[in-house]
């Protein structure tokens, strides 16, 4: 018997978007970043949202992406030939994400098989794609699957009694004494108080000299605010009425997800975000979540992740990332074009080790 299939591209504007929506809701397992209004959260020209669904009688492939028009680059140019690459949502994780099926391994073979022949018909290059850390065992991905850095998943099949003993114990002393100084949790789930969110944000990214890549602003704040609601909550802690510690964690039908956060430095003696993390653990429990997806650091040295471990020492997931090149000629044609015209600005280009794709990489420092 014949197996019938379909394979649909959703984009992110006018009548697809509504198309995208309407699947959204049909979606058991949604995901926040699958959402079109995450994905133009980082809209820049020659960007283009779409995502990529792919059925048959065993289930359903959600494939949510960014197509980057390479003739927006200056290297390429917009007289160069048509060409793509493509990138997962930014700041969280893209696909194969699977509905209804037992054999997902197989089902997402035949989604690439069939993703591969469209990629190359739309004349995309190259893709990089951030795998969920829920995810466990190996991924059936056509490209490379590289291991980035370690992250931590907080399951929450437990009782909250039992998720607090599984804390480190320095962790359990500091949450305990987090109450006893007096700290208190508030959940905001409409953004009304995103002022004091950014100014906590912004003095820590400040403290810890972070990059400007991770830079939030009010707008970017407010178009969230408006266009996800329900996929986030603001939580803050506080002593003595003044918000010491805030975190924006955004949220998928199984999952909660850190996503920005910060602590006042003056207010580390009270461990509010240890108590923080604790009550945003309980209470996406409270919300039927399976994970609390705490995220990492740059390596399993990094105080961060150490930090982050602390709330799941069972927890360390690998984050992996795929890097596909779907063609080798034109990616070649990339490099050597990236290196022409950095000739020609009179630049010593040499491209980051492993950035991918290579020919979108910054330069090492001379």
């Amino acid at each position: 018997m014949t197996q019938r299939t379909s394979f649909q591209i959703f984009e992110a504007e006018g009548i697809g978007q509504r198309e995208w929506l309407a699947f959204l809701d049909s979606w058991t397992g949604w995901e926040v970043f699958a959402h079109p209004n995450y994905l133009n959260l980082y809209q820049e020209a020659g960007h283009r949202p779409v995502c990529v669904v792919y059925r048959c009688s065993e289930g359903c492939v959600i494939y949510p992406l960014i197509l980057r028009d390479l003739r927006a680059t200056a290297f390429w140019g917009s007289e160069g030939e048509e060409l793509y690459d493509t990138v997962s949502p930014p700041y969280g994780y893209g696909g194969p994400f699977v509905e209804g099926s037992r054999d997902k391994s197989a089902l997402i073979a035949r989604f690439f098989q069939e993703y591969e022949q469209w990629a190359l018909s739309q004349k995309i290059v190259s893709e990089y794609m951030t795998f969920s850390p829920k995810e466990e065992g190996p991924l059936p991905y056509p490209g490379e699957v590289v291991v980035k850095a370690p992250s931590v998943v907080r399951t929450l099949d437990l009782s909250p009694e039992e998720i607090f003993r599984d804390y480190k114990d320095t962790l359990q002393r500091h949450v305990k004494g987090a109450r006893r100084a007096g700290v208190r949790i508030e959940v905001d789930l409409t953004g009304e108080r995103t002022p004091h969110f950014l100014a906590i944000y912004e003095s820590t990214m400040k403290r810890r000299n972070a990059d400007a890549s991770y830079s939030l602003n009010v707008e970017f704040l407010e178009r969230l605010n408006r266009t996800l609601s329900g996929y986030f909550a603001y939580f803050y802690a506080l002593l003595d009425g003044r918000v010491i510690s805030a975190e924006l964690v955004l949220i998928s039908a199984d999952s909660t997800f850190f996503f920005r956060g910060g602590t006042l430095a003056e207010a580390f003696p009270a461990k509010p975000n240890q108590l923080l993390k604790h009550q945003i653990s309980l209470w996406s429990q409270e919300q039927g979540k399976r994970f609390y997806i705490l995220g990492g650091g740059n390596s399993a040295e990094d105080s961060l992740y150490r930090y982050k471990l602390s709330f799941a020492p069972q927890g360390a997931r690998p984050l992996k990332v795929g890097k596909w090149i779907l063609d080798h000629n034109r990616y070649e044609q990339l490099l050597t074009a990236r290196h022409a015209y950095e000739k020609a600005q009179d630049a010593h280009w040499v491209p980051k080790p492993g950035y991918f794709p290579a020919y979108r990489a910054p330069s090492l420092p001379s």
